[in-house]
């Protein structure tokens, strides 16, 4: 006869290694992130994802692991970027992305980020967003970008953020610092000055490129030979990347 306190004994016992297994593989997910099943999850689902609470992951058969939710930032500058009338800029930009909490879109993050480090994600990003840009670019003019800049902000926005969406990220912040005509097309241009400024040797000066006009910032070699109006050519680019400009 097994004993009624021997029973009792071993129920307590199987019941704390039950409580013990139930903890051991039950994963909690933190605010901050994102908590990714896979292995044996759903037939037509490669991961599953959590966003707060938490699953229990059957030992064996699935595994897990945490996509950070932390923003990335990302600086980057484009150099010699073509545009509708082949004029070269100069682009450089800040960006803030995340990794998206919407379902489908987590998903995708699921599948495509999940090994990788905030690093590699960032530089997948920049990938994105460099290529946008330089397509987006690529049917304006200088005329176009600097007549409504932001409508222009807008377009790059609209953009880039369904291309990043297919990896399972999302675009935060947009700051575009600056677009610029690369200075090493203006060498050699024919050009007009402008507003010069005789105590720094500066001003505006108009250069024309590509059959269009446009208003650079530039440094005159003989300040009294060169005058508003005055025709000019552009020589070099001086160490503080201004224009150096002698009478035509």
């Amino acid at each position: 006869m097994i004993s009624p306190l021997f029973l009792f004994s071993g129920m307590i016992l199987i019941i704390f290694i039950i409580m013990i297994f139930i903890l051991m593989n039950y994963k909690k997910c933190p605010s901050d992130k994102i908590l990714v099943v896979f292995g044996k999850v759903n037939r037509n689902r490669a991961a599953k994802c959590y966003r707060g609470g938490g699953a229990f992951i059957i030992p064996f058969l699935q595994s897990h692991k945490y996509l950070s939710l932390s923003p990335i930032t990302i600086v980057s500058q484009i150099q010699k970027v073509l545009t509708l009338k082949n004029i070269k800029v100069d682009v450089s930009y800040k960006c803030i992305v995340g990794i998206s909490t919407e379902p489908m879109v987590m998903d995708k993050a699921a599948e495509r980020l999940l090994n990788l480090t905030e690093s590699q994600i960032g530089d997948l990003a920049k990938e994105i967003i460099d290529s946008q840009l330089k397509q987006i670019i690529s049917y304006l003019s200088i005329e176009d970008i600097k007549l409504d800049r932001e409508k222009f902000i807008n377009e790059i926005i609209n953009n880039i953020d369904p291309n990043l969406n297919k990896i399972g990220l999302y675009l935060i912040n947009f700051d575009l610092n600056d677009i610029a005509i690369n200075l090493n097309e203006l060498v050699g241009k024919e050009g007009i000055v402008y507003t010069t400024i005789k105590r720094m040797g500066r001003g505006k000066v108009n250069i024309l490129v590509g059959g269009h006009s446009v208003v650079v910032d530039a440094i005159t070699n003989d300040l009294n030979e060169i005058t508003d109006g005055e025709r000019v050519v552009v020589t070099k680019i001086n160490k503080d990347n201004f224009l150096v400009v002698n009478k035509y």
